[in-house]
């Protein structure tokens, strides 16, 4: 009964924590593109994120509760809890000690980076509850041999490449486990996990057929300006064809390289490694953070071989994050280590540590370590209330014409997109969602029909034009 009640309270507690602190409002950056590519099954910014989307849009269209912002966040937070979930039942399986995966799971869903992603649309928290499944069904497999719990975790690590490629940088730890174990697995097994680590690839299908259809069925209202096929939140890249699908799948534009260089050299993590500590050392405290590395080194002492085989699945994932040029939230790519850690820290705390009155007072410990956490970071539950996207584009709405073409960049062109093609609130104003140096040849051609504004409140300009900035609170300009 308490195995039960723990294991269920694992999901349960963070899911409501995240729900009440969830974003609700349109938001900027990449949160806002994925509060709203889902919904119309569009085609987002590159690697595409197929399965994210699919699930994306059946839940958004499913789930009536509140905005289309909300329930992608709270996708994210049913994603995140349920990896805490699959995070204590690991823990409680290998030390039966049902009250301590409790506090592992608390100890990761409240950590500042797992809590933020949980709390509004991003794919990172599809992709760790895909992570930790795979762990959860791989180290039950290596315990129990059993056939179903492989083909789960070659399942569960499909799904999570459909969603972010980043779960491959896991394979070289994943394939050290599995060659320990090998041996005493059937070939037929073997088959099957492949089989159904392939099935859930397919979802990648989705990026070349969706823009087929777009390119035959044009819902994209840039198309009309002479801009080129591939704009953002319909058909981004328009990965229609073999060579431009190989472009947009790996990343070309956004130069991944160096993140993936430095992951086979060593100065890659030389020199960020105090970066990446002040990063876990937020995540998990000091304390935490202690127990943790003391844990590590225990458990490779007692299972050399497993223990490098989890370490080598996160280890890639700091060098990446650390090296990735142009990333505005690195702190994305550690969530995986994030797992790992507290996989050490619960494994350490419920099987080496003696006698059993010590380990209840190291279980006691995490708690408040989690306790800690949520209250620190307590001031997440604001965000509920933000909604300074949506006062953005009230002003755009207010101080531009219905026939306007509207400029923007990225971050404050994806809240706009929102309003425009969920709300449809934009009337007949066009949004092109670039930099103005790159659509700078065409204006001149717009202002024959149609009023041109760029948002930009850097500050803007044009060779050959004069802006007039009609709303500084937003930095709203009018081309001339």
């Amino acid at each position: 009964m308490a195995r039960r009640v723990a294991r269920a309270l694992a999901f349960a507690i963070p899911f409501a924590v995240y729900a009440l602190s969830a974003h609700r409002h349109l938001m900027y950056w990449d949160m806002g593109e994925f509060a709203l590519v889902p919904f119309i099954a569009g085609i987002s910014h590159p690697t595409g994120f197929p399965l994210y989307i699919m699930v994306g849009w059946f839940f958004s269209h499913a789930v009536p509760l509140g905005s289309v912002a909300f329930r992608m966040s709270l996708l994210s937070g049913l994603c995140v809890a349920a990896a805490a979930a699959f995070l204590a039942a690991h823990i409680d399986d290998v030390t039966d000690h049902p009250w301590l995966a409790l506090s592992c799971a608390g100890f990761f869903a409240f950590g500042d980076i797992a809590w933020k992603i949980a709390t509004r649309p991003d794919p990172h928290a599809m992709a760790i509850l895909a992570f930790t499944a795979m762990v959860f069904f791989l180290l039950r497999w290596k315990r129990t041999g059993s056939p179903r719990a492989l083909i789960a975790a070659a399942f569960a690590f499909g799904c999570g490449v459909a969603v972010h490629p980043i779960l491959l940088l896991s394979t070289f730890g994943l394939l050290l486990l599995f060659a320990t174990e090998v041996h005493r697995t059937q070939t037929r097994t073997m088959i099957q996990a492949a089989g159904a680590g392939f099935a859930a690839l397919l979802a990648y299908l989705y990026i070349p057929l969706r823009s087929l259809w777009y390119n035959a069925h044009p819902s994209d209202p840039t198309r009309f300006l002479g801009l080129p096929d591939g704009q953002p939140f319909f058909n981004y890249g328009n990965p229609s064809t073999p060579s431009r699908l190989l472009s947009y799948l790996t990343g070309a534009e956004f130069n991944v390289h160096g993140g993936v260089r430095a992951i086979g050299s060593l100065s890659g993590y030389v020199a960020h490694w105090s970066t990446f500590a002040a990063y876990a050392m937020r995540e998990w405290t000091v304390f935490g953070t202690a127990i943790i590395v003391l844990g590590v080194i225990m458990l490779v002492q007692r299972d050399a071989l497993r223990s490098i085989g989890l370490l080598l699945m996160v280890v890639p994932c700091i060098a990446f994050a650390m090296n990735y040029p142009g990333e505005a939230d690195r702190t994305r790519y550690l969530l995986p280590v994030f797992v790992i850690g507290i996989v050490f820290a619960g494994e350490y705390c419920g099987r080496i540590v003696r006698p059993v009155w010590v380990a209840n007072v190291a279980a006691v410990a995490i708690l408040c370590v989690a306790l800690g956490l949520f209250l620190g970071n307590s001031d997440l539950f604001r965000q509920s209330y933000d909604r300074s996207a949506s006062l953005m584009v009230t002003h755009v709405i207010v101080h531009t014409q219905d026939d306007g073409i509207i400029i923007a960049p990225w971050t404050y062109a994806t809240p706009i997109a929102y309003a425009a093609y969920v709300g449809h609130r934009l009337g007949g104003r066009t949004l092109v969602p670039h930099w103005l140096d790159d659509v700078s040849d065409a204006i001149p051609r717009w202002l024959r029909t149609r009023p041109v504004y760029v948002l930009d409140p850097q500050g803007a300009s044009v060779f050959g034009h004069r802006l007039e900035l009609i709303d500084p609170d937003v930095g709203l300009y009018r081309v001339f």
